[in-house]
């Protein structure tokens, strides 16, 4: 983005189900050369739950990350309209500006940077999303991040650079300050290491705009097309939504110290807008069902990825007669990767890093809403291909790509083909013993590669963010959000006339937690008898290992 500027139209950007009665059109003056057309063009075919839509039978394409982003975007400016109306009157409105280093007077710059932030909060995702984040975990391929997961990270910093250095030049022009300042400030916001804490509430924390909207969004769309999440989900017609952000707006403030502040209703609704998401990673993100399903593109995706990544054969192979943006050169490689800095330094980030070349490469030229798909499909092809692997171990491959495309072709529904694949029950244990279940599972997966797949995954924490807000309170190491002041006590003692007073803690949210991580076995060839003897190895190798199994993993 090196030449003029593109702009989404600002009608374009508002998401109507999210604005207020009769003000469309203050809220698109203010959208007015905001969203550069580049972060259309890279979120607008990249679904919003990766493969998940494909999954459930539903064609790809509304859900899209584009139109999520729209949604936060529109959600992000009515908050910051009633937050800058609450500094404006209580006379704070310097004092954050001058922790940002802005001038007196600079308050739609601050705008901008926090809209910004929100715009541009999925660009760090690259095809199949969280699931290409725990597929690198899993062979420790992923860096320490900085906020954000590693991969994230580096593929967030790589496109802000690449795609819209005239952005941060135009910014940094208006604002008299170096365009890598600009840059620095939004990707601060987007990574949650910003320092004003009711500005970094809005873009990244456990109540921000992104949840406000794949929440309600997500809800909405299980509502259309499925029956698997139940019966929790939120409202979601227009003028409920309205409704119920009018109501969280309404008893938020900031504190002297830029602390957003939840009393009464706002804080109810906050406990709300966490229970539901912690409902819907319970029965839908990361249900048994998705789940089941979700190993199978897993393991393709992963032993692609190792080959492309060590293997110049193969890389090459894999990306040959392709024209390309992110057209892979000599050093895409490990090996040649490490010739050419002619140092070892961080392995963990050089194979990171040839990753998000080798997936913006391959998914760059396939700019549709089933782009995820046609990734993957190409990843099989390659692997099929392999004669250094045993007939066996392509066999399962085989049977796995098979199976998700039989359901892509809606020749199965998704819970018939979990029933299929998934053997027995999942076997439920602590999600602070997953570390050591994950280590017993490993050579287990090793011994049964040929037969099936084996899958841990936990539940996420009430607060979400992992690290990000990692302190120390006066009885032990707890998670806590220093950006949010919320009422005492547990949760379920929030109510009318409660009061902000103490930042947002683990301890606080006790009650949402959902402290699981559930083992599943899959039988891409289908549940036998030999499966089920799999299953009973894996049962009795975590009983012997030392990890206890729970019987009971959901709550109403």
């Amino acid at each position: 983005m090196n030449g003029a500027l593109s702009y989404v139209a600002e009608r374009d950007v508002v998401a109507a189900e999210y604005c207020p009665e009769g003000e469309r059109r203050s809220f698109e003056t203010c959208f007015a050369e905001l969203v550069p057309e580049a972060a259309r063009s890279i979120l607008e075919n990249v679904s919003q739950w990766g493969l998940k839509e494909l999954w459930l039978g539903v064609a790809p394409g509304n859900h899209s990350r584009w139109n999520h982003t729209k949604g936060a975007l529109t959600i992000a400016l009515w908050w910051y309209h009633h937050l800058n109306r609450h500094l404006t009157s209580q006379g704070l409105a310097k004092d954050c500006l001058r922790q940002l280093g802005l001038k007196e007077g600079a308050e739609d710059a601050l705008r901008k940077l926090v809209l910004l932030a929100v715009a541009l909060h999925d660009i760090g995702h690259l095809p199949f999303a969280h699931l290409l984040g725990e597929v690198l975990e899993s062979i420790n391929w992923v860096p320490e991040g900085k906020g954000l997961s590693g991969l994230e990270q580096e593929v967030l910093e790589a496109r802000l650079k690449e795609h819209f250095q005239g952005l941060w030049n135009k910014l940094g022009s208006e604002l008299s300050c170096n365009p890598d300042s600009v840059q620095a400030a939004v990707t601060d916001l987007i990574s949650g290491r910003h320092g004003l804490p009711w500005a970094q509430a809005i873009v990244n924390s456990p109540i921000d705009a992104d949840k406000l909207d794949y929440v309600q969004r997500d809800s909405e769309f299980l509502r259309s097309h499925t029956s698997i999440a139940g019966g929790r989900l939120p409202p979601t017609g227009k003028e409920q939504k309205a409704q119920w952000l009018t109501e969280f707006f309404a008893e938020q403030q900031v504190n002297h110290a830029g602390m957003l502040c939840l009393s009464g209703r706002s804080a109810v609704l906050a406990a709300d807008l966490m229970r539901d998401r912690i409902y819907l990673y319970d029965r839908f993100y990361l249900s048994p069902e998705i789940r089941a399903i979700e190993r199978m593109a897993f393991e393709l995706i992963q032993q692609f990825l190792i080959r492309a990544v060590m293997s110049e054969r193969f890389s090459q192979t894999a990306t040959a007669g392709t024209s390309s943006d992110h057209s892979l050169e000599s050093t895409s490689t490990l090996g040649r990767r490490m010739e050419a800095e002619d140092a070892v330094g961080d392995i963990r980030k050089l194979k990171c890093g040839l990753v998000a070349h080798i997936l913006m490469h391959l998914a760059s030229r396939r700019r549709t809403s089933l782009m995820e798909f046609t990734v993957l499909e190409h990843m099989y092809e390659m692997l099929k291909n392999e004669d250094s692997v045993d007939a066996g171990v392509r066999d399962l491959w085989q049977q796995c790509f098979d199976q998700l495309w039989r359901l892509k072709e809606r020749k199965v529904s998704i819970s018939e083909l979990a029933k299929r694949v998934l053997v027995r029950e999942p076997l439920v244990l602590k999600r602070r013993q997953y570390d050591l279940a994950l280590e017993i599972l490993r050579p287990l997966q090793h011994v049964y590669a040929r037969q099936a797949l084996i899958d841990l995954v936990k539940l996420p924490r009430a607060l979400g963010g992992g690290g990000r807000w990692r302190g120390r309170t006066a009885r032990k190491v707890d998670e806590v959000d220093w950006n949010i002041l919320v009422p005492e006590g547990p949760i379920s003692r929030w109510g009318a006339g409660s009061k902000a007073c103490r930042p947002l803690t683990d301890e606080a949210v006790r009650e949402l937690e959902r402290p699981y991580a559930r083992v599943l076995v899959v039988a891409p060839f289908g549940s036998d008898v030999h499966s089920e003897y799999i299953w009973d190895r894996v049962r009795a190798a975590l009983l012997e290992g030392g990890v206890e199994l729970v019987r009971r993993a959901r709550r109403a």
